[in-house]
This record gives structure tokens, C-alpha cells and sequence, in this order.
């Protein structure tokens, strides 16, 4: 009978330990990052515009193998060096992963300021602009209490783009 208390307090010892893990592991709610990437006119086979933007991420939700972020983000778009408007984007964002490799989903709006007539809009026929949503799925490499965050993926306004950021 001593055996068997033996056999199930270590047992009951190694699940509550190992549970207890996420307890000892400093989040860091706060994501920072800048992403360069490449803007593709779909209706033809016209020029690759140039994007770049700066983001903010807070995370406001942990469920038990994500987390959900809300993001808020800033970019230019050119077109040979010269700017031909800023967007602009705020969406949640879910990160599915334990460890190291995440997958990241987002959706929200997205809105475009023209700077040729001075306007902020949600369609322009210049830019090929035509949705005011802002969408992305991609890869985030990103350790659970580590600093720096790597992505890459696809996505409106974003269409291709790698990222390179730091968490605090």
C-alpha cells in the first residue's frame, strides 16, 4: 500500500510542477516592430510598390496556448523612392504557439492618406487601395520570455513582409 501513495504522490509531484511552469515565465505584454516588404498590383502586372511600417502591440488576452494582441500600425508606400501615401491599421492579432514558433493570424481596418489630394480615405483607384481592412497571416519566431521578435507573411496592407522587433 506504501508503494502505491509513493507512486501517486510523485505523480500528482511531476503534474503540478509541470503545470505550474507558466507561473515562473515573465511575460512581456508589449511588442514593438518595423516591416519591410513589397506591395504587388493584382489587377496587372504593373510596378512592386515599396511598404514599410512601425507597429505596437499589447497583449489583452492568454488563453492557453495563444495569446490575443491588439495591434495599432503606421506605413509609407513608394514607388521608386517616392512616396505616394501612408497607411495606417489597427487590428487584433491571435499567436498560436508554446514554445519558439508561433503561427499569427490578424484581421481589423485599414485606411490609406492620399498625399497627393491631402485626404485620409478608404478607397483610391492611384494606389490600388481597394479594401479597408487589414488582414495577415504569417510566422513569428519569438521565445516565450526572449526580446526580439523575427516574422514573415502575407497580408493587406502588408502584402509581403518580414518584420524585426523587440518585446518589454
Amino acid at each position: 500500500m506504501k508503494v502505491y501513495k509513493l507512486i501517486l504522490l510523485l505523480f500528482c509531484t511531476v503534474i503540478f510542477s509541470t503545470a505550474g511552469y507558466s507561473q515562473y515565465v515573465k511575460i512581456k505584454h508589449n511588442n514593438m516592430y518595423m516591416s519591410a516588404g513589397t506591395s504587388i498590383d493584382f489587377q496587372d502586372f504593373g510596378p512592386l510598390y515599396s511598404v514599410a511600417s512601425i507597429a505596437y502591440e499589447r497583449n489583452v488576452f492568454f488563453p492557453r496556448k495563444g495569446v490575443w494582441n491588439a495591434r495599432a500600425g503606421v506605413g509609407g508606400i513608394m514607388l521608386l523612392m517616392e512616396p505616394l501615401g501612408y497607411y495606417y491599421y489597427a487590428d487584433m492579432v491571435y499567436v498560436h504557439g508554446e514554445h519558439f514558433h508561433h503561427l499569427e493570424v490578424a484581421a481589423g481596418f485599414s485606411g490609406l492618406y492620399n498625399t497627393e489630394k491631402k485626404t485620409f480615405e478608404w478607397w483610391t483607384n492611384e494606389l490600388e487601395y481597394p479594401l479597408p481592412i487589414a488582414l495577415y497571416i504569417g510566422y513569428r519566431f519569438h521565445l516565450p520570455n526572449g526580446s526580439y521578435i523575427y516574422r514573415a507573411g502575407v497580408g493587406w496592407p502588408e502584402q509581403l513582409s518580414m518584420s524585426v522587433g523587440f518585446s518589454f
